[in-house]
């Protein structure tokens, strides 16, 4: 779990409160910390009315997850959290998210993970061709949106998972899905989604700054 303290900021509540959470909602659940504008949210409140509010209340590297409730989303956002960012959950739309980052526009710069698919490559036919075309659409917009703000202090970059255990496979009627095809995987196994939110973290880091 995060260490004591650390800040995990949300503007949503998780659906998986008022049913069977799932192991990342769990997880997330059991931050000591949390900040919520809903509110109907079952968690402690606190005004946030935009992001002045936030920065104002955070002394460490801010991460801004969105799809942070499960899956690869959570186990980013705890990762982050272990490692002293105060991480924000957010699934409402912010088109000024990356202008408020670029230091064209007064910003302090920043780096951008998107979370795309090997499914963008493959196409998932027969099975998910639905999801591998908006990950498709992912790719293009990382590799497009890494090109127009590179010079303003942005990386951007993505990552494709190929076969991971998470809940995407049971909401899609298979839960032992993973099991089914690994033979298909040259290391004969499905990856987790903490693995991936390691790559996601490095990807993050200083370590990765060119």
């Amino acid at each position: 779990m995060p260490a004591k303290g650390t800040s995990i900021f949300s503007n949503f509540k998780l659906h998986s409160y008022a049913a069977a959470p799932v192991p990342g909602d769990q997880a997330l659940s059991a931050v000591g910390y949390r900040l919520s504008s809903d509110p109907a949210s079952p968690i402690p409140q606190c005004n946030i009315r935009g992001p002045r509010d936030i920065l104002g209340a955070m002394t460490s590297p801010l991460l801004l997850v969105t799809g942070g409730g499960r899956g690869i989303g959570a186990a980013c956002a705890l990762l982050a959290g272990r490692r002293g960012y105060t991480v924000c959950i957010n699934y409402l739309r912010d088109a000024e998210a990356v202008k408020r980052m670029s230091t064209a526009h007064g910003g302090n710069g920043g780096a951008i993970v998107n979370i795309s698919s090997r499914a963008a490559v493959l196409g998932s036919a027969g099975e998910y061709v639905d999801y591998a075309a908006s990950k498709a659409a992912v790719d293009a917009l990382t590799i497009g949106l890494s090109k127009e703000v590179a010079t303003e202090g942005i990386r951007v970059n993505g990552v494709r998972p190929g076969l991971i255990r998470t809940t995407m496979h049971a909401s899609g009627g298979e839960p032992k899905r993973v099991d089914r095809v690994k033979a298909f995987v040259p290391m004969r196994r499905g990856g987790t989604v903490e693995e991936v939110a390691h790559a996601v973290l490095w990807l993050l880091s200083d370590e990765s700054s060119f």
